[in-house]
């Protein structure tokens, strides 16, 4: 039985139109007032990227890092929000 690894990797000139835009929207991102603000086009690609280039491991790593740390600083104020009215 043969075994195959997954789908087969995109033409070279998609993968560089993928990396081209995580590299900008992860920018943006990152410049941006809304910090870890989810995209979830960027976020697609960011998982493709982490399938067939090994080598933006590290860049998409980062990012979801950001989602993960706003998401997590987001929920915190919300419970901690909640917890002071209905203290009050």
């Amino acid at each position: 039985m043969i075994q195959t690894a997954g789908p087969a990797p995109p033409p070279p000139a998609d993968l560089m139109a993928e990396l081209r835009a995580f590299i900008s929207g992860a920018n943006i991102v990152q410049k941006s007032s809304r910090r870890g603000a989810l995209d979830a086009s960027l976020a697609r690609t960011a998982l493709s990227l982490l399938r067939t280039l090994p080598a933006a491991r590290e860049a998409v790593l980062e990012y979801f890092c950001t989602l993960f740390d706003e998401a997590v600083s987001k929920h915190i104020t919300q419970l901690e929000v909640s917890s002071e009215e209905n203290f009050l």
